[in-house]
């Protein structure tokens, strides 16, 4: 399922034996993922804070309303402003997503706006926040969980914790294991002289056989993937970009040369 430039949201089926079918022609519709046992799909709605997930089992929609982790002790979340990019696990049964909040602060008419990760578990109905003890000089965005284990995801850091003194944030893709909570890649994405930030929007090729992302330049972006080894440490010698100005590339789940963009 993907989303065209004509803002219309398509399925494509992989063997190519028939056209693209139209799904939606909403341009109002900002993402939209699948399980890859195809059971299932979600979509959230450009600048709103609810996920919509679609069991083709159940025949039934299921709505989600997004707040942040709780610091009170009424257990009550910050609400979200937005939710953006979603993704499903191997399994189908998790969903990884990324949010913005917009939180207040003390003596200042503007509120501070940060993005963070969260997973929805479809099973027990909750939702895990990995980095629930995120300041806002931190933004997390464009999760992806692994094509083959569900504790381990990529994403993209922002990190402005500098910006004041080099007048640049520092931008890097991560891989991130949830359960030993230890980053295992960290990539840069900002390969331009006078580029504030740049988002990489990585994702896994094949059995987690590589990473694909982008690199951003001052005035052009490229496609890069390179190999990974078992541990998911960077293969020495695997990198390789892309000869012509591409961006925002998806790696296919079940092939390792295939990338659509």
């Amino acid at each position: 399922i993907y989303k065209g430039n004509d803002n219309e949201f398509r399925i494509a089926l992989i063997d190519d034996s028939s056209d693209d079918t139209v799904l939606w022609e909403d341009s109002s519709i900002g993402s939209l993922t699948s399980s890859p046992d195809g059971e299932k799909f979600a979509l959230v709605f450009t600048d709103t804070s609810d996920i919509h997930i679609y069991s083709s089992v159940t025949k039934s929609w299921e709505s989600i309303t997004v707040t942040g982790p709780s610091y009170s002790t009424s257990g009550e979340g910050e609400a979200a402003e937005a939710v953006d990019a979603i993704s499903f696990d191997t399994s189908g049964q998790k969903l990884i997503f990324d949010f913005s909040i917009c939180r207040e602060t003390p003596d200042q008419e503007e509120c501070l706006k940060f993005w963070s990760v969260g997973i929805y578990d479809y099973g027990t109905k909750t939702t895990q926040y990995p980095f629930s003890t995120t300041d806002a000089n931190l933004d997390i965005g464009y999760p992806k969980f692994s094509n083959t284990r569900n504790n381990i995801i990529s994403f993209d850091l922002i990190n402005w914790t500098d910006y004041e003194a080099g007048g640049k944030a520092v931008s890097n893709v991560i891989i991130y294991d949830l359960e030993s909570q230890e980053i295992l890649g960290n990539y840069n994405t900002n390969g331009g002289e006078t580029l504030t930030d740049a988002w990489g929007i990585p994702s896994f090729i094949g059995e987690d056989d590589a990473l694909a992302m982008q690199v951003m330049l001052d005035d052009a972006t490229v496609m890069v993937h390179f190999g990974l080894q078992n541990n998911y440490q960077y293969k020495l010698g695997s990198l390789y970009e892309f000869p012509f100005v591409s961006g925002f590339g998806r790696a296919h789940r079940n092939a390792y040369k295939n990338i659509t963009a």
